[in-house]
C-alpha cells in the first residue's frame, strides 16, 4: 500500500551565511542634537544600518525623522520616531488609527513623536530587522514638505518680533530683510531676505526654503500633484501691522 506525500509537512530551514549581520554587529551611532542633513547621502553616517532603509523611504516621501536606534548597546528594541507635527492631513490620519489600534505608540522626547518599533535581540538579523521596519512604516504616503521653510506671515511675524526684542538693531534688521518703507510701513523683499540667510525664495508660493535640499524635495512632489489652476507670481509681502521704531 503506498502513502500520500504531504508537502505541507516540510519545514523549510532559512540558511543564514556565517557573515550576515546580526543586531549585536551593529556599533551604536553617537551623534549631537539637531544634526544637520545636508541630503539624503547623509543618512547612513547618522543613522543605523537596520534603520537605514525605512529612514531613507521616509526621507524621500519627506517625512521628518526624529530618532531612530538599533544597536548592539540597546538590542531588545529597534524603532523609528517620526514628528507627526509636519505630517500631511492624510498621514496624520493613518497615525492616528495606528495609536487606536496601538499597533505604534506615543513618544514625546523631544516633540510630538510617534514610534514604530518592534521587539528585537542581539541574534536577530540586521536584514530582517530593517524589512520588517520597512514594511511597518510602508503606511505612511509621499507628501509636500512642510517643515524647513517660513512663510510670508511667518517671516512678517518674525521681523515684527525682532523689532520688538530688538529696537536698537533697528538698522540691522531691516537689511537682513530687505526692508523698505513704503508709504512709511516696511516692506520685505523674500528673496533678499533668502539670500542674506543662506535660503531658497520660491516665488510660486512665497515661502522662504532653509536650504537647496529642502526647496528641491518640495519641488520634486509639487511636480507631482496635478495643479488645479495657474499659479500667480506673489509680490514681496507688505508688513499690515505698524511697528513703532526706536528713534536713534
Amino acid at each position: 500500500m503506498s502513502s500520500r506525500f504531504d508537502s505541507s509537512q516540510i519545514k523549510i530551514r532559512k540558511i543564514v551565511p556565517k557573515s550576515a549581520k546580526r543586531i549585536r554587529d551593529v556599533a551604536p551611532i553617537h551623534l549631537t542634537v539637531n544634526t544637520e542633513i545636508k541630503d539624503k547621502s547623509d543618512l547612513p553616517k547618522i543613522v543605523e544600518e537596520p534603520c537605514l532603509p525605512a529612514c531613507q523611504d521616509l526621507y524621500d516621501k519627506n517625512i521628518k525623522i526624529e530618532e531612530s536606534n538599533s544597536n548592539r548597546d540597546s538590542p531588545y528594541e529597534s524603532y523609528i520616531a517620526v514628528n507627526d507635527k509636519y505630517l500631511s492631513a492624510e498621514n496624520k490620519a493613518i497615525i492616528a488609527r495606528l495609536l487606536k489600534s496601538c499597533k505604534i505608540t506615543r513618544y514625546d522626547y523631544g516633540g510630538p513623536n510617534v514610534k514604530f518599533g518592534l521587539k528585537t535581540n542581539p541574534d536577530m538579523l540586521v536584514s530582517d530587522v530593517s524589512r520588517q521596519l520597512s514594511e511597518m512604516l510602508s503606511v505612511l504616503h509621499p507628501q509636500d514638505m512642510l517643515y524647513n521653510f517660513i512663510t510670508p506671515k511667518g517671516l512678517a511675524d518674525e521681523f515684527n518680533a525682532h523689532l520688538k526684542k530688538y529696537p536698537k538693531d533697528k538698522e540691522a534688521i531691516f537689511n537682513q530683510y530687505g526692508v523698505i518703507l513704503v508709504n512709511g510701513v516696511p516692506s520685505i523683499n523674500p528673496q533678499k531676505y533668502a539670500k542674506n540667510v543662506g535660503g531658497v525664495y520660491d516665488p510660486e508660493t512665497g515661502n522662504v526654503y532653509t536650504n537647496r535640499e529642502s526647496f528641491r524635495k518640495h519641488k520634486v512632489y509639487a511636480n507631482l500633484v496635478p495643479k488645479a489652476k495657474t499659479i500667480k507670481l506673489r509680490p514681496p509681502i507688505t508688513i499690515v501691522k505698524r511697528v513703532k521704531l526706536a528713534s536713534h
